[in-house]
């Protein structure tokens, strides 16, 4: 007998993958999920969402379909590999293999942004001042630092997953990079705007190598 104690049915419409449906108890406060697996990396349109009810008697079913008209970006699956760096964006650029969060130098104290890697908060200044502050590092040749897709190995796909790897590793130290792709440029800087700005690009990038 279907659910007849004020629960909602939620399910994507079409359920092509036969999940069984979220139960939802329209009298609770709390929030819930409903999962959206994707095979491939890229946008995606957000399918329509099924709600559905028995209550109050449990003889009727009552449905509607929502659609949000909303996107979602699948990022690339992240590679583990060794971090390299270049101090161009063109193939004459001296490329180098750097171990992360070795290369900066400490520069100065500067007010804490809310996405900033707890690893460069100043804590000694937080406790005498009671003001967060985040220390600033700095290139000791101040070179722009660029994460080149030319520079690393394997397929198509294994180079998108191995920038998509170094993306999030380089800006959980909070380190300036840019991302230099064979179709753009993205300009040097740091964050989680940036972070995920990157990781949006590659995302999106051509299924192939562009011609």
């Amino acid at each position: 007998m279907p659910p007849i104690n004020g629960e909602l049915e939620l399910k994507w419409f079409d359920n092509i993958t036969n999940d069984l449906p979220i139960m939802w108890d329209v009298n609770s406060t709390s929030s819930t999920h409903i999962n959206q697996l994707a095979n491939q990396r890229g946008k995606y349109t957000l399918p329509r969402v099924t709600l559905s009810s028995y209550y109050p008697l449990g003889l009727f079913r009552c449905w509607t379909h929502l659609d949000f008209a909303q996107q979602y970006t699948v990022y690339p699956t992240p590679l583990a590999c060794p971090c390299i760096l270049s101090t161009s964006e063109h193939q004459q650029g001296e490329a180098h293999a750097l171990r992360a969060g070795g290369i900066d130098e400490f520069y100065a104290l500067a007010s804490y942004q809310h996405g900033q890697p707890l690893n460069r908060v100043a804590w000694k200044q937080v406790a005498k001042s009671q003001q967060w502050s985040s220390k600033v590092f700095s290139s000791p040749e101040g070179d722009v630092r660029y994460l080149r897709f030319d520079d690393y190995s394997g397929d198509y796909e294994q180079i998108i997953s191995k920038l998509s790897y170094q993306v999030i590793s380089l800006s959980e130290q909070n380190m300036t990079f840019a991302l230099a792709l064979p179709h753009c440029v993205i300009a040097p800087d740091n964050g989680d705007e940036h972070r995920h700005h990157c990781l949006t690009v590659l995302a999106e990038m051509p299924r192939s190598i562009p011609i």
